[in-house]
């Protein structure tokens, strides 16, 4: 009783304030489904409302028709079709289709209308300003046709690149009906001071005005709890559903603005171990009235790269993490659901990552996840090949229109630190006009954030005049794809190819120290690919590939973080192994149904902070026993990854013969400085016969970082 009336009175508050709320529909579930091998469907009027689709078949969105039997190889076009019921209040304010991700080419009809045609971008997202005479009260048909052939108009290139290219309406699709005046986006940026003290957080609203309003904007700490609320006039400025489409292709620049500058004192700063977030909501109103409200959280950090370490915060660090490819478990392929993606993430953190990186826009959910849990990430657009260096008219506006989507629609997550620009595309002048052309567009986009460029032939790089031109000396600082002793050969004197030796590394990262000094270095990929006969030698080759090259990144003063790929054995259209959805790349700690191999628990050691945990043998004095359990972190010099352990938990279990627990402890660790010891002492009656001890270091998030274990030796 008490829950409805208060329900009721909430109502009441919000109809006297005349508060317009935006409806929102998802549109996730089935829809009608059909290939069209022979491309006939748009001329024989397919998208028409009342065209007959009872021979289509029934699949649920998200969804991608490359993991379906019998289509896994199709590239080319298929229609989905759906019907919607609407009331009468969709007729009133700005209404809008939004799609998450079509890959690749689309178009969209509403009522047998197009609407929209959306090309050259398969993994950003996109919305539709519908003009609401096209939308009807009652019934409703949307219909959309996706290709998925290469194309030599998009990023990436044709077939230019390593993983799937799963067709379809690939993540999440909504309908929104918004106000007449409405918030169409938040950006927002943070200002450190020198001494970490302070905070000026600039909040900038894109606006869709059709009457003057007051724009109102809050602040609330990751407590939850308001910090401060701010509010300014804002006079009229309407778009039409044109205008707004023009803002929207040109950075949202066209949109009319709002900035509100907040100072914060004594910011709570977001970290890997301390994913503090805060929240912004603007408001419009009219008097009392909230015309339209938006929310989105953000953090407060400082992060760059310098002098061979990550310096987050006023930190500095060696990083290391693990690159993930998504779309990779047969069930789901590209379409696959947040919550798979969060299952996949959590495992991630499992193997210590702080940090990594995607070859492709990922879906928001992503960032949210690694906002929240704490990952740092750097995103990039799909550009990926040497064929990217042939003339080609239509590259830069691809590169354009990606960077745009992916930094707008992402721009206010703090685990984002770095924008790419590019990967393994080689070493030529139309490179070095890609590169510095991405470098530009994402310090015009945001300069908050790093930009960087992925290299795999730098190592060729053997004097001064090569340095000069490579276009990794472009962007902030250099990223670069070791695969020596495997991918990368040598021409010996007659000419022929030889496999190169781990004995190269070295000497390839002293060169790039020599020739960029102002340059640190992040190993953007390494690792072991079962992907020809020149390399099946399997996981134990796999285990020590990534043991031995670390080492040398460990000992290489310029090398501020490493980054092992891959997480997962991947599914790629070029399928080194496997059929149909599990066409295949051997190339992970887990296989594609995400198993771990023996070498998940190497890489996990191998990433964490804690170079060494033990657990003494236990001594007796009188009738206590007693052992020492002690810690080494690792050490900023010659070692990686290295950071201040702050607030982990050192938890222990004992058990007995019969393997029952007896007792459990738990300690918070005082500040552990990279290269660091700590030791504890656990206590214990004689009569208890404790033949095991098992001891666990977990981070602040909960996630564990290293364990160990005594036990008696069998007598």
């Amino acid at each position: 009783m008490y829950i409805k009336y208060t329900l009721l009175i909430a109502c009441l508050l919000f109809s006297l304030c005349g508060f317009s709320a935006e409806q929102s529909l998802s549109l996730n579930g089935h829809w009608q489904f059909t290939l069209d091998p022979q491309t006939k469907g748009e001329s024989k009027d397919w998208f028409n409302a009342e065209f007959d689709r009872s021979t289509w078949r029934t699949v649920t969105v998200p969804h991608t028709w490359n993991v379906d039997a019998g289509s896994e190889d199709y590239m080319g076009t298929a229609w989905y079709s759906t019907d919607i019921t609407l009331g009468a209040s969709w007729q009133q304010g700005h209404t809008l289709l939004e799609f998450d991700a079509i890959y690749q080419n689309s178009k969209i009809w509403l009522n047998g209308k197009l609407v929209k045609v959306h090309n050259n971008s398969g993994w950003t997202p996109f919305d539709i300003a519908i003009n609401n005479v096209l939308l009807l009260e009652g019934k409703n048909n949307i219909t959309v046709q996706v290709d998925n052939s290469p194309s030599l108009a998009a990023i990436p290139l044709g077939k230019s690149f390593d993983w799937a290219a799963d067709g379809g309406i690939i993540r999440g699709v909504r309908l929104r009906n918004l106000p007449q005046s409405y918030i169409d986006n938040i950006h927002v940026n943070s200002a450190l001071s020198d001494d970490f003290s302070s905070a000026q957080v600039s909040v900038k609203g894109y606006l869709s005005l059709d009457d003057k309003v007051v724009v109102e904007a809050s602040i609330y700490g990751p407590n939850g709890k308001l910090i401060k609320t701010v509010q300014q006039k804002q006079t009229k400025h309407s778009l039409t559903p044109t205008t707004r489409k023009n803002a929207l292709s040109t950075s949202l620049s066209a949109l009319p603005t709002t900035d509100i500058i907040f100072d914060i004192d004594t910011p709570e700063l977001w970290h890997f171990d301390f994913p503090n977030l805060y929240t912004v909501k603007l408001r419009l109103l009219d008097g009392k009235t909230i015309i339209h409200q938006k929310e989105t959280s953000f953090g407060i950090r400082k992060i760059n790269i310098k002098d061979g370490v990550y310096v987050l915060n006023g930190e500095p660090m060696r990083l290391m993490g693990v690159e993930w490819m998504p779309g990779s478990d047969p069930r789901y392929g590209m379409a696959e659901s947040p919550e798979h993606m969060r299952s996949v993430l959590r495992d991630l953190k499992a193997l210590n990552s702080v940090i990594t990186r995607f070859h492709w826009q990922q879906d928001r959910s992503v960032f949210e996840f690694m906002d929240r849990e704490g990952m740092l990430v750097q995103e990039e657009i799909p550009a990926w090949g040497k064929d990217l260096h042939l003339p080609n008219e239509h590259t830069a506006a691809a590169q354009k229109q990606q960077s745009e989507a992916m930094i707008n629609a992402h721009y206010n997550h703090p685990s984002i630190y770095a924008w790419g620009v590019g990967n393994e595309m080689g070493h030529f002048k139309v490179i070095e006009d890609h590169v510095q052309y991405g470098h530009d567009l994402v310090k015009q986009l945001d300069p908050s954030r790093l930009s960087v460029f992925v290299n795999n032939d730098l190592h060729e790089v053997d004097d001064a005049k090569k340095a000069a031109t490579a276009p990794n000396r472009l962007t902030d600082f250099i990223e670069w794809n070791d695969y020596y002793e495997s991918w990368y050969r040598n021409i010996a004197a007659d000419g022929s190819k030889v496999n190169t030796t781990l004995d190269e590394v070295k000497p390839a990262l002293q060169r790039f120290a020599q020739y960029y000094p102002d340059k640190s270095v992040v190993i953007s990929e390494y690792g072991y690919c079962q992907c020809n006969p020149r390399f099946e030698e399997g996981d134990e080759r796999r285990i020590e590939m990534l043991k031995q090259h670390t080492e040398l990144y460990r000992t290489s003063p310029n090398v501020a973080g490493a980054i092992f790929f891959s997480y997962n054995d991947y599914r790629t259209h070029m399928g080194d192994k496997g059929q149909g959805a599990f066409k295949q790349r051997v190339h992970g700690v887990v296989d594609l149904q995400g198993k771990h191999k023996p070498s998940w628990e190497v890489l996990r050691k191998e990433s964490s902070p804690i170079k060494s945990l033990t657990v003494s043998k236990p001594a007796k004095t009188g009738e206590t026993m007693s052992t020492t359990i002690a810690l080494t972190s690792r050490s900023l010099k010659n070692d990686m990854p290295a950071y201040t352990l702050n607030q982990y938990l050192l938890t222990w279990i004992t058990y007995d013969k019969n393997g029952l627990p007896l007792k459990t402890g738990k300690k918070i660790l005082p500040s552990v400085v990279p290269g660091s010891n700590h030791s504890h002492t656990l206590e214990w009656p004689v009569s208890e016969d404790v033949v095991k001890i098992a001891v666990e270091v977990f981070r602040p998030t909960g996630y564990s970082v290293h364990n160990a274990t005594w036990q008696r030796s069998a007598e």
